[in-house]
């Protein structure tokens, strides 16, 4: 990969048992002027998990840039569990999981697996960049496209 991509994690959220509808939380409203620090970068295109307190994450950026939101499934969280883990077991749990990243607890996600499906996004778009790179113009002469995130 030859571009150069900005990761934001979505703010602090108020727990709720829907991943899809959890806000962001006011610690999590609060926090969003950390994005500041994106402000100057050269910013082209913005993808965003389709989880709400991701697209609230994300929102204030895209206003600042005047660009929309493109939202990818491959890009939504690892599911842990379809289980409830206890607190008590939480971290311990976590560790196992990061120490053997093929496994997954009952109805969950290994990291595996859910590096390959954040994987394939990223491997998208550099294709997609490559083959718009690459394409001519009806005179013949290269035609630059700035797809990429950020150049």
């Amino acid at each position: 990969m030859n571009n150069i991509y900005y990761f934001v994690r979505h703010a602090h959220s108020t727990y709720t048992p829907d991943e899809w509808t959890r806000p962001l939380s006011q610690k999590g409203l609060t926090s969003l002027s950390q994005l500041k620090i994106l402000e100057n970068k050269p910013i082209s295109a913005i993808y965003s998990s389709p989880y709400q307190r991701a697209i609230e994450t994300i929102e204030p950026l895209a206003l600042t840039f005047g660009l929309p939101i493109q939202l990818d499934k491959r890009l939504i969280e690892r599911k842990l569990s379809s289980q409830q883990v206890s607190d008590q077991t939480f971290e311990t749990t976590l560790k196992q999981l990061w120490q053997n990243p093929d496994s997954s607890l009952p109805g969950g996600e290994s990291n595996l697996i859910a590096q390959n499906r954040a994987l394939s996004f990223l491997q998208e778009l550099e294709e997609n960049i490559l083959r718009l790179v690459v394409k001519k113009s009806p005179t013949g002469e290269s035609t630059h496209y700035f797809f990429f995130m950020l150049k």
